[in-house]
């Protein structure tokens, strides 16, 4: 397991759509709608970029350290697949995650969208996705 696999689950735990680890700042996630600081020291750069390096393949790690800017997915067995993006400037390393939409699965074949189940599905609420129109619909199950 890796090192930042903690903050996964952590991320998942507390429903947050977005974790955000910028060095010199301590760790934060996206709750509805905010940014709620996690109860973790500041990350140094170092730390931070050795996280990266544990989760991120090789061909990614090269463009990073040309350009200064990565996105890729990363996925831990049996629990999801999350988009990280990493971008370096002069402020520091920045590293964003978010649930990936790989996360989603298919409504069946042929079918023209994807379904994707939130925690609210126990209380009958599925969210759809048309893929063409890019609409939302919501489904409440009774």
């Amino acid at each position: 397991m890796a090192a930042i696999d903690a903050f996964f689950h952590l991320m998942r735990g507390q429903g947050a759509t977005e974790l955000k680890l910028v060095s010199g700042q301590p760790p934060s996630l996206l709750i509805n709608g905010r940014h709620e600081p996690i109860k973790f020291k500041a990350i140094e750069e170092a730390q931070l970029r050795s996280w990266v390096e544990e989760i991120c393949p090789q061909e990614n790690l090269r463009e990073f350290d040309k350009t200064g800017n990565v996105t890729f997915d990363y996925s831990i067995h049996g629990f999801g697949v999350y988009q990280c993006g990493c971008q370096k400037d002069s402020g520091g390393l920045n590293v964003t995650i978010r649930e990936s939409s790989n996360n989603m699965i298919s409504a069946g074949a042929g079918a023209p969208f994807s379904v994707k189940t939130s925690e609210a599905r126990k209380n009958g609420l599925i969210l759809l996705a048309a893929a063409v129109a890019a609409a939302i619909i919501f489904i409440i199950n009774s």
